[in-house]
């Protein structure tokens, strides 16, 4: 359902003070909401018991068309909805989401956040590959965009470890799949029980700037964020700050101790990683000690969550992973 000129966080604030209980669909409800640019509609005659009627019918019209194409509609006050997302710190995230495939990995137990340059360096490649091992092995569902580069790496790993992954997109599920050399995965994604997500209803087509703020969400949707290589420039970086802003803990390869320092001079993909540990932004791995220590950081802050929303959250959800002796990650 959608008002003109009021947006998601105008009608979360407006909500969030109620029990679901309590939130109607009637007019006489929608009169009491908070909301300036709803009460204005009301006093200027722009918005009545018919027009929120006709409203309604779209609203039905709208939902009854996603289904038709097999997308999911989650909004902030479904159980559905990704509970990290609602639980980020800077209190911004979508009212709704559309979603296709497995509805279940939006809460699963452990999910983390991959991102990376769509211009990897075979050491990130081969890192990425190491590290999703490990981490599918302990059961956590992988988080990405889609991007060429390492998002991909990442998606087609975690398939290959038997794993589950979460794809945001930045544009209605209907659209075709950018880039276009990834539309293959996003449907091995599906069939091998992930999903796809996005903030945008059928038919929205590709923004430049819904690429940017699809790195946001990526982020909030998990427990924590691994930058795998970044220029100190790129869509890599805002993702990052995301994380910090979120409440997420963030953690890149170090790379000045896998190759020493001369790779961080002539190597811009390592360039970015690197800034974010000598300013204390980012947890470094290297040893198999330094990756249990932030999964076992992402499990509390996780935990610490969902006792804080034990009352309104329902459990976690496990997701099933093969049997596997634990991975040599190095």
């Amino acid at each position: 359902m959608k008002i003109k000129g009021v947006g998601s966080k105008t009608i979360i604030n407006a909500l969030e003070s109620f029990a679901p209980d309590d939130i109607k669909s009637d007019f006489n409800f929608v009169k009491t909401l908070q909301i300036k640019k709803v009460q204005s509609m009301i006093d200027s005659g722009n918005l009545d018991a018919v027009v929120w009627r006709q409203t309604l019918e779209s609203a039905t019209d709208m939902i009854q068309k996603h289904r038709q194409l097999d997308i999911e509609i989650i909004d902030f006050l479904m159980p559905d909805y990704p509970q990290n997302l609602k639980q980020v710190e800077t209190k911004k995230f979508p009212a709704v989401l559309y979603v296709k495939g497995n509805l279940l990995l939006l809460n699963a137990e452990k999910s983390i956040a991959v991102i990376g340059t769509r211009d990897p360096t075979d050491n990130g490649l081969a890192l990425t590959e190491k590290y999703i091992g490990s981490l599918v092995d302990d059961g956590f569902v992988v988080v990405s965009g889609l991007a060429l580069g390492t998002d991909t790496n990442a998606h087609v790993s975690t398939l290959e470890n038997s794993g589950k992954t979460v794809a945001i997109l930045a544009a209605g599920l209907d659209e075709p799949v950018y880039p276009a050399k990834n539309r293959e995965l996003a449907e091995k994604i599906l069939t091998e029980g992930g999903a796809l997500v996005s903030e945008y209803p059928a038919g929205t087509k590709l923004m430049p700037q819904y690429l940017a703020a699809r790195d946001e969400w990526q982020s909030g949707m998990s427990d924590g964020v691994l930058a795998i290589e970044t220029g100190v420039k790129g869509g890599t970086q805002i993702a990052m700050g995301h994380s910090g802003r979120q409440g997420r803990p963030l953690a890149v390869p170090d790379y000045r101790r896998y190759e020493g320092d001369d790779y961080i001079a002539n190597t811009k993909q390592a360039q970015g990683t690197d800034a974010a540990i000598q300013a204390n932004q980012a947890f470094p791995l290297y040893t198999r000690g330094s990756v249990k220590q932030f999964i076992t950081m992402m499990i509390e802050q996780h935990q610490k969550r969902v006792e804080l929303n034990r009352k309104v959250e329902q459990p976690p959800v496990k997701v099933h992973q093969p049997e596997q002796t634990q991975a040599n990650l190095f």
